[in-house]
C-alpha cells in the first residue's frame, strides 16, 4: 500500500463546535455546526449529526469539542452558544447611517443619507 508523506505526518483533526441549532434538530437535520481543522490550512465547516460525531470520536478520539457537540444532542432544545446574534433583518439605510456616523464621529440621527 502506498502512503503519501503528507498522510503519514498528518495528526488528528482539531474540532471546534460553533453552534447547535434546535430548529435544524426538530426538522431532522444535522444540528451541530463544527469547524474541522486538518492542518496545513485545510479545514471544513460541517453540520454533524449525533452519528457523525460518534464516528469521528471512534476515528479520532474523544476530542472535548466533539464531546460537547454530542452533549448538545442530549439537550436538543437548548441553543449553543446560549446567546446567538439575532437574524440580520436590518434597514440598510439605518445601517449606512450608523456606519457614516461612526466614521465621522457624529450622532447617527444627524447622519442624513
Amino acid at each position: 500500500m502506498h502512503v503519501l508523506a503528507d498522510d503519514a505526518t498528518r495528526s488528528a483533526p482539531i474540532f471546534q463546535l460553533l453552534e447547535f441549532n434546535p430548529r435544524r434538530y426538530e426538522r431532522g437535520a444535522e444540528a451541530a455546526r463544527v469547524n474541522v481543522y486538518y492542518g496545513r490550512g485545510d479545514a471544513d465547516l460541517l453540520w454533524m449529526s449525533a452519528a457523525d460525531i460518534r464516528r469521528n470520536m471512534m476515528m479520532h478520539g474523544k476530542h472535548p469539542e466533539l464531546v460537547k457537540a454530542l452533549e448538545c444532542y442530549s439537550r436538543p432544545r437548548e441553543r449553543f452558544p446560549a446567546e446567538q446574534p439575532s437574524p440580520l433583518l436590518l434597514d440598510p439605510k439605518a445601517v449606512a447611517a450608523q456606519l457614516v456616523a461612526g466614521y465621522l464621529d457624529i450622532d447617527p440621527e444627524r447622519a442624513d443619507l
